[in-house]
């Protein structure tokens, strides 16, 4: 299938293992030249070179803690650096811990944001002026919603709630920025 990805530039989130893994590779495979990002270096490492291996695809890979503002500029800095440009963006993040609604207190509401809305917000705001001058770009937040709020201009969707899966809002995107790509 040509999804027409061929040397376009993609930055990818906690990409090594899982969903953001499994985006890594299909971009990879599409002819998209791809860049990583995860806390784990190590991991990171093997994971660029298997996708390489795979498909042969330039794969840069950088360790990336998304909840540093100063990291998320560095490899959105880093990715238009060896790419020159970042033409998609897939805002991934490791979930909230699992447990329910009531067992969460202040603190884990607000790292649970930090990672899930802040990171979103941080990396949209970077790489957006850019998609906009070249008219094409997309940022997509990956998770299995199965069902929806909405609310003063954002949408919230959570994850399923069986095998003691967390009650988080688990993926929010707001419909400023959704617009602003269009």
């Amino acid at each position: 299938m040509d999804l027409g990805l061929k040397n376009k530039s993609a930055l990818i989130l906690a990409s090594s293992k899982g969903l953001g893994k499994a985006c890594a590779l299909a971009l990879a495979r599409e002819g998209a030249s791809v860049t990583i990002g995860a806390r784990d270096p190590s991991e990171l490492a093997k994971t660029a070179a298997a996708i390489h291996d795979e498909t042969g695809a330039r794969v840069n890979h950088y360790p990336v803690d998304v909840t540093d503002p100063k990291q998320v500029r560095a490899i959105v800095d880093a990715t238009v650096a060896a790419s020159g440009r970042i033409d998609i963006l897939v805002n991934n993040a490791g979930g909230p811990p699992f447990g329910s609604f009531e067992q969460f207190d202040d603190e884990q509401w607000r790292q649970a944001l930090e990672l899930n809305l802040m990171s979103t917000v941080r990396f949209s705001r970077l790489v957006l002026p850019d998609m906009k001058v070249a008219r094409w770009g997309t940022d997509r937040q990956h998770r299995q919603p199965r069902y929806e709020e909405r609310a003063a201009g954002v949408r919230c969707s959570r994850l399923p709630d069986d095998s003691g899966s967390s009650e988080w809002p688990s993926c929010c995107q707001m419909k400023s920025l959704r617009s602003a790509l269009r």
